[in-house]
């Protein structure tokens, strides 16, 4: 029963408010409303939650707007960057999603790079159609070469401090280089071990096809588990393919 009441509770809320979680996860927090529970997810959302301004409830907003495809149906968005959870939680794959998690986890922050967003999973995410990287995650990896620099540290976090976003500019373009070269190896770690689950899951395919098996009968939602590690590996490849790009760009400058 425990895992029927988990299931229920989990797949009918979604994330709400802009409150950020002690614990680095998603913005907000989860709610379950009547009749508010059908709503579907779609990126961007065509229906918005907002508190009612006359009494204690939450009210549904209406944009006005349809799917370019003349998809005339109502959506929320359930407010989740990582799209793991999408699996695990409400049982889909979302190719859509403009952003994801950098799955970038700094282990016992300071208070400094708290204050930089590390533990917002909601900023420290890559543009899905072109591997754009946030500031956030720039803003992290410079602050913590800064390190063997204590006044530029410093310099810099004041900057931020003071969203004096021209004076963090200069900092992220001075350290590009050094940056990109850090974030790499992340990047291109997550997209092999991606790579090596999308094998797996191919030679398991192949075997079950071999034997004149179905493959969503022996595992229903194995090509959904695919669907989604490739997702995630395309957009690394693009996050990779951005990051060879400045490392190539700034070793040129530099020569």
């Amino acid at each position: 029963i425990l895992m029927w009441v988990f299931n229920v509770v989990h797949t009918r809320c979604w994330i709400y408010d802009d409150e950020v979680a002690t614990n680095g996860d998603e913005k907000g927090r989860p709610i379950i409303v009547p009749v508010g529970d059908m709503f579907n997810h779609r990126e961007p959302p065509n229906v918005f939650v907002r508190d009612s301004d006359t009494s204690d409830v939450v009210e549904f907003a209406y944009t006005g707007e349809s799917n370019a495809n003349g998809d005339d149906g109502l959506y929320l968005s359930y407010g989740l960057t990582n799209p793991h959870r999408f699996l695990v939680i409400f049982g889909f794959c979302d190719t859509s999603m403009p952003e994801i998690f950098s799955q970038l986890i700094f282990t016992d922050p300071s208070k400094e790079m708290i204050s930089l967003c590390c533990n917002d999973r909601q900023q420290m995410c890559y543009k899905t159609d072109d591997g754009a990287i946030s500031n956030s995650i720039w803003d992290c990896i410079v602050y913590t070469l800064l390190n063997q620099i204590p006044d530029e540290q410093q310099r810099f976090y004041e900057a931020h401090l003071r969203n004096d976003t021209t004076e963090k500019k200069r900092y992220h373009q001075k350290y590009a280089l050094e940056a990109a070269l850090t974030l790499r190896p992340h990047v291109t770690q997550t997209e092999a071990e991606l790579k090596a689950l999308i094998d797996k899951i191919d030679v398991i395919v192949e075997n079950i096809n071999s034997t004149g098996g179905s493959v969503t009968m022996v595992h229903p939602r194995l090509l959904m588990i695919r669907r989604h590690n490739d997702f995630l590996y395309t957009v690394y490849g693009r996050v990779r393919n951005r990051l060879n790009q400045i490392a190539h760009t700034e070793t040129q400058r530099r020569r």
